[in-house]
């Protein structure tokens, strides 16, 4: 067996191997894989199994990939001598002519009709004595093209009957023969970055194209591979034109309408490349335009699967925006976030930004506590892990903005008691201890103002001086102080805020207290 490949041991004795001739058939079952994770972190329409022997290439279906990195085949190959698939002299410049080594690949495909052979995603190499090795079903490990070993799940024997189904794979034509050699410089790019390797890169795809002129149906497809190798040429060099990429991926949308098998990745990939784009500068119309997008892509999403998993991440990824189209795009995600789901708290999260931004425009109530509802759902969806200290202060800034607003009593002592929990979340050593000091300190002055108890004034002075203290011996510098402290003793500034009373702090004490001007950010 080659280095490369890893086989779950086997105890049992190997069999006798038997030669593929006409009568002998070697049966390999495919039934699932795990840990299927595309190098390029490109969304696929689905993964197959690509099996090379010297006698010709089989394969699997396309299969789709599932939120968990998985697929399900439970397809039998049944791999014989006389495939007649390719012609002998290709498979000798592959395999020896007497070899019995046996090829296994998962490729991604990024198309329902496949251009080329696709992505690879692990490859291992073994023998025909190896996997008849195995009498029951075994695991086949794939070098890491990642953090994860990719693996099959597989069952193989050797059989005397020829009339199992498998797929062949047949002889690759020009164009796919160019695909796959863009894919080949493509993957060294990644690896390299260097500039030569991705105009090689880009000048092997483009020469798709040229071979896939209009009308052509594998055109979408050349005009996509293409878009995501500028795509990520972007993300090393911002001077990458984007905006061309972004064209093909509304070409290749074009050309994919839908109905399509296809639409659904071909809008993925055009909102991904938008969003990109407004990133790096802030154009509106790209955002909007991403949101109408993307809540037309979610109900084509396969219950369960990674495309869906992947959507919703991509849409909570988003900036916050106040537009009713983003706003109409988190209420569609919150819809397939059900209960329990593991993006839901996120979810009800991103919402609840969006609508506290529009009370804070605004002024309309209705926003603002439909924002503390939903933080408040959120803070109960979380996981119990280490996140949950950033949900408690998430929704003791909400409380706290509604308090400044409507003056709730209940509002501010929540908002307080949030912050103390969070803090205890936070232990000395803690990255994001200083902003749990900072945060209790404001909202215990927030309701000094409000009620006048020293108590309250005399912990946030305690508190902020925490705070200051910690961030200038982490940082070796003492934040930055305000303008004009002695006129700071009043609420930050907002909409509807309360009217202080008289100040009693010394100087020092408005210094340090005042000294932090920005709250928690999410």
């Amino acid at each position: 067996m080659f280095p490369n490949s890893t086989l779950t041991p086997c105890l049992s004795q190997p069999k006798p191997m038997l030669a593929l001739n006409n009568g002998n058939v070697l049966a390999l079952e495919v039934l699932n894989g795990s840990n299927l994770v595309v190098p390029s972190h490109r969304m696929p329409t689905g993964v197959y199994v690509l099996v090379s022997t010297p006698y010709g290439q089989w394969n699997t279906s396309i299969k789709a990939v599932m939120a968990n990195c998985s697929a399900s085949w439970n397809e039998t190959l049944a791999i014989h001598r006389s495939s007649l698939m390719l012609p002998p002299w290709l498979m000798k410049t592959i395999f020896p002519s007497t070899s019995t080594a046996i090829r296994l690949e998962i490729r991604a495909s990024f198309e329902n009709a496949m251009l080329g052979r696709g992505e690879l995603v692990g490859r291992v190499e073994t023998t025909l004595e190896e996997l008849l090795m195995h009498d029951e079903q075994f695991e086949m490990l794939f070098p890491a093209a990642n953090t994860r070993c990719p693996s099959l799940l597989l069952k193989v024997q050797c059989i005397n009957t020829p009339n199992l189904v498998g797929h062949s794979k047949t002889v690759p034509g020009k164009i796919d023969r160019m695909t796959d050699a863009a894919h080949e410089a493509y993957a060294l790019y990644r690896k390299s970055n260097r500039p030569n390797d991705l105009k090689s890169a880009r000048q092997s795809f483009q020469a798709v194209i040229d071979q896939c002129p209009v009308g052509h149906p594998s055109r979408a497809a050349a005009l996509s591979n293409l878009a995501h190798v500028i795509l990520h040429a972007f993300t090393k060099d911002t001077r990458i034109d984007i905006e061309r990429a972004i064209s093909l991926l509304h070409s290749a949308l074009a050309l994919t309408p839908p109905g399509h098998p296809d639409h659904p990745v071909s809008i993925l990939n055009l909102c991904k490349a938008l969003h990109t784009c407004h990133s790096h500068r802030q154009g509106r119309a790209d955002l909007r335009e991403v949101a109408e997008l993307y809540r037309s892509l979610l109900p084509l999403c396969v219950e369960g699967s990674y495309l869906q998993l992947h959507t919703i991440e991509q849409c909570n990824a988003l900036p916050r925006d106040t537009s009713d189209e983003s706003i109409m795009l988190r209420r569609t995600v919150l819809e397939y976030c059900r209960p329990r789901h593991q993006y839901r708290a996120r979810t009800l999260n991103r919402l609840a930004g969006d609508l506290y931004t529009c009370f804070r425009r605004s002024g309309k109530v209705d926003y603002i506590h439909e924002a503390v509802d939903l933080s408040r759902e959120a803070l109960a969806e979380c996981p119990a892990d280490g996140r949950r200290s950033f949900f408690l202060s998430v929704l003791s800034y909400t409380l706290k903005l509604r308090f400044y607003r409507l003056r709730y009593p209940d509002d501010i002592n929540e908002c307080i008691s949030l912050n103390r929990e969070a803090l205890t979340l936070r232990p000395p050593g803690h990255p994001a201890r200083h902003t749990s000091l900072n945060n209790l300190a404001k909202a215990l002055k927030a309701r000094y103002i409000y009620n006048g108890n020293t108590t309250d004034i005399e912990e946030a002075v305690h508190f902020d001086k925490a705070a200051y203290d910690l961030h200038a011996g982490c940082s070796g510098t003492p934040p930055p102080e305000c303008g004009d402290l002695e006129s700071s003793c009043t609420l930050e500034p907002e909409q509807g805020q309360l009217q202080p009373g008289k100040s009693t702090l010394n100087s020092y004490e408005v210094r340090v207290l005042f000294l932090h001007s920005t709250l928690i950010p999410y």
